[in-house]
């Protein structure tokens, strides 16, 4: 193989040529598998230096040392915190664009692993010598627009390869002792492990440099006034270290942070734990349980719909002249917009159904039900089914608010169950603690009381802190960059017993402690109130057992008192409710009155009345909120930062929502996608 790969000129033995002007297309180590930065950094490096590797990554940052004919490079590919850094020789083809690369241009590099003589590193990656087939290929030049771009300015004669770097290790433009050129280039960048931006040498009008107003906002600097540039292609997170509620903006970028993507590698491995401890310790049966339901489990009224009634468009254009000779102005169809958002929390889907003969019948039926204060719910409306008769299940239908009713009915039939599925709430809740698609695992279990739930709550949590603390090394970053007192906290909380206290100790306490002298008996505990039980007053996770009945779901058990019902809360400091759970009621004469208490249609859960006609066990069940619990694991305050496209009011991102306006008025026609939410956790 050598002694015929001389013969051949050693570029074209490692490059095809450009086809069509396309980017060159490596013919060696085709084969070769990739090789994760975590990977490299567990290897024991006495067996796995001088063995060649590739890598596929970000560029974070591009280094050289004077006029060295080298640069370093740091990678990262996202499954590790660190970066690794890449030594790339100037003899290696395509060496001169590395120069002109961007923050996060994508890279693929093959070379030789070896021991690093710096302090902040092991390992690093050495690709220096082609005749072992050592390679470097830049995604962004496969773009045909893009390798056009460095022609042309090849061509101009405007590539600037010297460049200076920071102590860490951001790109700054060299300027040469002996070379008398201004410093107009040169940018300022922070101290810390986060993204700076840096000059794109491959930007034709090399003197641009953006900065960003208190509204995040791109101007450019007064230097470069009367520029050029295309801002659109502005990298947006290019720049140095962003607030969180700036990448807010941009969750399809920030997961490349350090931040972000250490939060959801925690995310994920605190998902794979919960799998271990339920099935493999504990042996619960794990249920998939739908999205899709028929009933509201909480009887809150608060729902998603799932309907294709919007498909059924009406066709008829003389309908907007119509509107107009009766007075409908746009004004008008905004106020119904309005009531149809803010008064019914939710649109009310309405079809034309075969009853519906004329136009003006359809008006009608129209402006009588947005000006209605009543939502379209099983639990309140007598024409339920009447108006889903057309509907793709011929009934009404809901995102999952719960999967609770699901697992009770297996739990009755194979014991202890559990589940990890997304929940919806269409509540207009703009805070930071709530969201409308959230991440719940639920577990029940059989012949069970609210003792064993409170039990198996506490030892799985303290499980999964046990994790965070001991074996999680994305803890270990966040704990430096993030909160240096992490794990002090998750450290006090696991040497610490959970403090229970019922309803009325807790009422007691606010009330004697004169900080909520005004709370009434009856009312649900404000997160104001959580938060000053468990973080001022125990300084600890606390338990509260026994609420109120007309606060708390129909399913739970009354309690002998009839006041109250046998359930917990388990409230986190800083956090608020975490967990929340109950006996379920067993009493199918208790259960009954419950749901007439509630208004509830008993049709729709006459399943669930059987099975306390049937076999009918004690039983008992809880959910946790497992964003909450990762921003409590985390020391992050805000759930919207722990969540990968979080879902709230106003905000539906990579979703595509079309605007339908006819004949003044609005229809929302939200186009069907499929979501892959839990396998994302696990790859």
């Amino acid at each position: 193989m050598i002694s015929l790969c001389n013969k051949i000129d050693i570029k074209k033995r490692f490059l095809l040529p450009k086809l069509q002007g396309k980017y060159n297309l490596y013919c060696t180590t085709k084969n070769v598998e990739r090789t994760r930065i975590k990977d490299l950094f567990k290897m024991d490096i006495k067996e796995a230096q001088h063995k060649n590797f590739k890598i596929c990554g970000w560029i974070k940052s591009v280094r050289t040392v004077g006029k060295s004919y080298f640069v370093f490079v740091d990678i990262n590919d996202g499954s590790y915190y660190k970066n690794l850094q890449v030594i790339i020789d100037d003899k290696i083809p395509d060496y001169e664009y590395i120069l002109k690369t961007s923050t996060d241009d994508a890279i693929e590099c093959f070379g030789e692993l070896k021991g690093s003589i710096g302090k902040k590193q092991n390992v690093e990656l050495c690709v220096y010598d082609i005749s072992k087939n050592h390679y470097i290929k830049l995604f962004k030049q496969m773009n045909q627009d893009t390798v056009e771009e460095k022609e042309k300015i090849n061509d101009s004669g405007n590539e600037k390869d010297n460049h200076n770097f920071n102590s860490n290790g951001h790109v700054n433009n060299y300027n040469d002792s002996n070379n008398n050129n201004n410093n107009n280039n040169n940018n300022n960048y922070n101290n810390n492990n986060h993204v700076n931006n840096y000059h794109d040498s491959n930007n034709i009008n090399d003197n641009i440099i953006f900065t960003k107003n208190s509204s995040g906002h791109i101007n450019e600097d007064n230097k470069t006034k009367g520029a050029k540039h295309n801002k659109e292609d502005y990298y947006v997170i290019s720049k140095k270290y962003h607030t969180k509620q700036y990448l807010r903006n941009y969750p399809h970028l920030r997961a490349r942070t350090k931040l972000y993507s250490s939060l959801f590698r925690l995310k994920s491995d605190i998902i794979f734990e919960t799998f271990n401890f339920l099935k493999k310790k504990k042996n619960y049966t794990y249920i998939n349980t739908p999205i899709l339901t028929s009933n509201d489990c909480e009887g809150a009224g608060k729902l998603f719909y799932a309907t294709t009634l919007f498909d059924q468009q009406i066709k008829n254009e003389q309908r907007e002249e119509d509107h107009m000779k009766k007075g409908i102005t746009n004004e008008i169809a905004g106020n119904i917009k309005e009531k149809c958002y803010y008064q019914n929390e939710h649109l009310e889907y309405i079809s034309r159904h075969k009853s519906i003969s004329k136009m003006e019948d359809f008006d009608e039926m129209l402006l009588k039900n947005v000006s209605s204060n009543d939502c379209i719910s099983p639990n309140n409306t007598e024409s339920y089914n009447t108006r889903f008769e057309n509907d793709f299940f011929k009934k009404a239908c809901y995102l999952n608010v719960s999967s609770q009713l699901s697992l009770e009915c297996l739990c009755c039939s194979i014991g202890d169950v559990f589940t990890l599925n997304p929940s919806f709430r269409a509540e207009n809740s703009n805070t930071f603690r709530h969201l409308s698609e959230f991440l719940m695992l639920e577990v029940e279990l059989a012949f069970s009381n609210l003792k064993d739930i409170i039990d198996i709550s506490e030892e799985y949590i303290k499980e999964m802190i046990t994790y965070a603390l001991y074996k999680s090394e994305d803890v270990n970053y966040l704990n430096e960059y993030h909160d240096k007192d992490l794990k002090n906290k998750l450290e006090n909380i696991l040497n610490k017993k959970f403090v229970l206290i019922t309803y009325d100790e807790a009422i007691n306490i606010l009330k004697k402690e004169n900080v909520f002298y005004d709370f009434q008996w009856g009312k649900d505990f404000s997160f104001e109130e959580q938060k000053y039980l468990a973080t001022n007053y125990f300084k600890a996770p606390v338990v509260i057992i026994n609420y109120p009945t007309h606060i708390k779901p129909f399913y739970m058990k009354l309690n002998e008192d009839e006041k109250t019902v046998s359930c917990m809360d388990i409230i986190f400091p800083d956090v608020g409710e975490v967990v929340g759970g109950s006996e379920r009621e067993i009493n199918l004469k208790n259960l009954k009155k419950q749901m007439e208490n509630k208004k509830l249609n008993m049709k729709l859960y006459d399943p669930y009345i059987q099975l306390r006609k049937h076999g009918n066990i004690p039983h008992a069940g809880f959910g946790i909120g497992m964003d909450r619990l990762i921003m409590f694991l985390s020391s992050i305050n805000n759930i919207r930062d722990v969540v990968t496209f979080p879902r709230y009011p106003g905000s539906l991102f990579m979703y595509i929502i079309m605007f339908y306006e006819f004949a003044n008025y609005y229809y929302f026609i939200f186009l069907k996608k499929k979501k892959n939410i839990f396998f994302f956790f696990f790859t």
